[in-house]
């Protein structure tokens, strides 16, 4: 999307074809270029022409999506945090919508390599939503769950959150995702946008004694978020308001505890389709790192993974691997 730094319209025609190799975005409609001039008088560039989007559930044929993904690998008994990298690093989905069925695999950028593929045989059809699972060769069960994101009870139309459990060649790996309709990089709103709703999909973790004791697992969901992007100065920020409820035998606690506020300020230019960066606490620590994008006309949909390993001040360790969409 063009939240870009002064980009003109020379910048953005070249722009428009950055994030080549994917065909999941929208058709064109136009093909952006300057008008040609006679006898040595320049001839003005035209209007752009309008950015043509297709909703995510009317996509047909074979759709290749770039992720942005965040979570945790488990390898040998130890886990670590995966992920929070830019929108179209790691996870790429290829996936038939006549089934539909979804080829996931990773690069391994931000990520540990794994491929795994889930067609409708590996279905579970009791469920309301999308949810797969196969076992493989190593008698491991992988799991693919997905569905569009509500945002205040609003489903998203133009991204997908997506949730997968593959096999690697340690162990495995448990991801939380977002993909679907990029934003174009020429597709630029002409004020700043601001998004203030939101919704959290992920894990939180509190270890105790620095790290070393016992962990408490807690619900993401009453977490907030607002963010904003600059088309003249390219800055996309970001704020989240963590808070959980500690998950028991029973369900989430009803007992809201501020696990604090956290910022990620990117400065873009407008030649990729990805922003990203580190992650800051409010006494401006390093806690962790984000990446993300935008989805559908304008970018009227943010979509970031981020990580966070962060100390409290009661000296136990917030680990967190989540996703955040936000309109």
């Amino acid at each position: 999307m063009g939240f870009a730094k002064g980009l003109g319209a020379t910048a953005l025609a070249l722009a428009l074809f950055a994030c080549g190799g994917d065909d999941s975005g929208p058709p064109r409609t136009g093909d952006g270029g300057n008008g040609g001039g006679g006898g040595g008088t320049p001839t003005p560039s035209p209007t752009p022409t309008p950015v043509s989007y297709t909703k995510f559930a009317d996509l047909t044929g074979t759709q290749t999506f770039s992720t942005t993904c965040a979570g945790q690998q488990f390898d040998g008994g130890s886990s670590f945090l995966v992920g929070g990298t830019p929108f179209g690093e790691g996870a790429t989905i290829v996936s038939d919508r006549s089934g539909p069925s979804y080829d996931i695999t990773s690069d391994g950028t931000g990520l540990p390599p794994f491929s795994v593929s889930f067609t409708q045989a590996d279905r579970d059809t009791s469920r309301s939503f999308e949810s797969y699972n196969r076992v493989s060769a190593n008698n491991f069960t992988e799991r693919f769950v997905t569905f569009p994101p509500a945002v205040n009870s609003v489903e998203l139309e133009y991204t997908r959150f997506g949730q997968v459990i593959a096999e690697t060649s340690g162990g495995f790996v448990n991801l939380f995702c977002a993909y679907g309709v990029p934003t174009e990089l020429s597709d630029v709103p002409a004020t700043t946008k601001s998004y203030s709703q939101s919704r959290f999909y992920g894990t939180v973790t509190i270890i105790e004694n620095a790290g070393s004791g016992p962990a408490s697992s807690y619900s993401i969901s009453s977490s907030t978020a607002t963010a904003s992007a600059n088309p003249t100065t390219g800055e996309v920020r970001i704020t989240m308001d963590l808070k959980g409820r500690l998950n028991t035998p029973s369900g989430p606690s009803t007992v809201v505890t501020d696990l604090g506020t956290f910022t990620g300020v990117d400065t873009i230019d407008g030649t990729v389709q990805r922003f990203g960066g580190t992650l800051v606490d409010q006494r401006n620590f390093v806690s962790g790192t984000f990446g993300g994008w935008f989805f559908g006309p304008q970018g009227g949909t943010l979509a970031s993974s981020f990580t966070i390993n962060s100390r409290r001040d009661d000296d136990s360790d917030l680990v967190v691997s989540a996703v955040v969409f936000l309109r």
